[in-house]
Order: structure tokens, then C-alpha cells, then sequence
């Protein structure tokens, strides 16, 4: 899996800034030692009552978790990929965007499943900010996005049919 990261590095970013950091936690056991901060940050926020408006979400995962186990929250991904950058390039969020689209088609390429992972991103990025230190990423970071992926549980034989994308065609 580490192979795939070092396929993405260097490759292409909006400014050809090139400052991207890739955080990578290959290990089931350290993934799992995060999920369970992560879940127990939440708690503390949603016991505090200090869980921002619009993120009540977190509430029905922290219970699915409690209730039987299940994590929606990290999506038992087996690894985890989070790309951040520089507050301060030319294009910190774009740059992350295009390396995750860039790796997905890559390990996809590999037969290696990816899912573009908000949650995960949300609470390491605003909810549960002690994470983002825990995971070694500076503070003058920008966090683009994290991704889950690993080898596929079930292979599809195609993708959801979402209808046509809409097109402004000007003549």
C-alpha cells in the first residue's frame, strides 16, 4: 500500500507547489487506536453540549457506535490517507483535492477500493482537534481531505447510474 503513496508524490498540484504532506496510517491497530480517540472526543463534545450547529450527525454515529459497534465514522477502512498543506500555498485545498483524485484513480488502477471520507476529515479537522496533532500534521496545516481505502470486500461489476451530468454548452 505504501507503494501507491509514493506514486502520488510529486505529482500534479495547481501552483506546482509541491508542499503537500501525506499522512499515511497503514496500521489496523493504530487506525483503531484513532477511531477509538476520535469516538471519545466526540462523546465529551456531544456530553459538554458543545457540538457546532449543522454537525448533529455525530450524534446518531457516536450512538450507532455505543449501541452495537458500528463505525461510520472511519467506515472500517483498513487505511487511512490524509493530505494537508501549507495554509499559506498558492492553492492548499485544490492542491489536496487533485492528489486524492489523483491517488484514487491510481489505486483503483490497482484494484485497491478508496472512499472519500468527510466525517473522518470533519472531526479530525474541526471536532477533535487533538487528532490532527496525534497524527503529526503541523498547525499550519490545511487539511484537504481524508480517504479510506483498502482491498474491496465486494467488487461491483459497475457504478450507480446518476443520470447525465448537467452541461452548459456555449456556442
Amino acid at each position: 500500500m505504501s507503494r501507491l503513496i509514493l506514486w502520488v508524490i510529486g505529482r500534479p498540484s495547481g501552483h506546482n507547489d509541491r508542499g503537500l504532506l501525506y499522512t499515511l496510517v497503514d496500521d489496523k491497530g493504530v487506525l483503531y487506536d484513532l477511531r477509538d480517540e476520535a469516538f471519545a472526543g466526540l462523546e465529551k463534545l456531544i456530553e459538554a453540549g458543545k457540538l457546532p450547529s449543522g454537525m448533529e450527525m455525530f450524534i446518531d454515529i457516536m450512538d450507532a457506535w455505543k449501541e452495537n459497534g458500528t463505525d461510520i465514522l472511519f467506515r472500517k477502512a483498513p487505511h487511512l490517507l490524509i493530505v494537508s498543506a501549507l495554509e499559506e500555498s498558492a492553492a492548499p485545498m485544490q492542491d489536496c483535492i487533485i492528489a486524492l483524485s489523483t491517488f484514487e484513480l491510481y489505486a483503483r488502477s490497482r484494484g485497491i477500493a478508496t472512499i472519500w471520507n468527510g466525517l473522518a476529515t470533519l472531526t479530525i479537522s474541526q471536532l477533535v482537534p487533538s487528532l490532527q496533532k496525534r497524527l503529526g500534521i503541523p498547525e499550519d496545516h490545511t487539511i484537504g481531505y481524508a480517504m479510506g481505502f483498502g482491498i474491496p470486500a465486494i467488487r461491483y461489476e459497475r457504478t450507480i447510474n446518476r443520470g447525465a451530468p448537467k452541461v452548459n454548452r456555449v456556442r
